[in-house]
C-alpha cells in the first residue's frame, strides 16, 4: 500500500522502465512481479491528492516522471 505523502522522493521512474526494449526489462517471474508491484506504487503516489511535490535525483528522472505520468514540471525540484 502507498503511504500518502505530501512530497516523494524520486530516485527512479519506473513507468520509463516498462518503455524500455524487452531486453532490458527483467527475464525472471519474481524481477518481473516485484518491477509490477514497484510501477503500482508509483502510479499510486503520483495521483494522490496529498501530493504537493517531488524532489528528483536527477533532470532525467524529473523529466521522466513529467512524461510518463504527467506530473507538472514546476512541482519538481532537482537535487542531484
Amino acid at each position: 500500500a502507498v503511504w500518502p505523502v505530501d512530497v516523494m522522493v524520486v530516485q527512479f521512474c519506473h513507468a520509463a522502465f516498462w518503455k524500455l526494449p524487452a531486453q532490458v526489462r527483467p527475464s525472471s517471474l519474481y524481477q518481473t512481479a516485484a518491477a509490477m508491484a514497484f510501477l503500482r506504487e508509483e502510479k499510486a503516489a503520483v495521483r494522490s491528492k496529498r501530493l504537493k511535490g517531488m524532489i528528483a535525483v536527477s533532470k532525467g528522472v524529473a523529466e521522466e516522471m513529467v512524461r510518463c505520468h504527467g506530473y507538472p514540471a514546476e512541482r519538481i525540484k532537482v537535487v542531484p
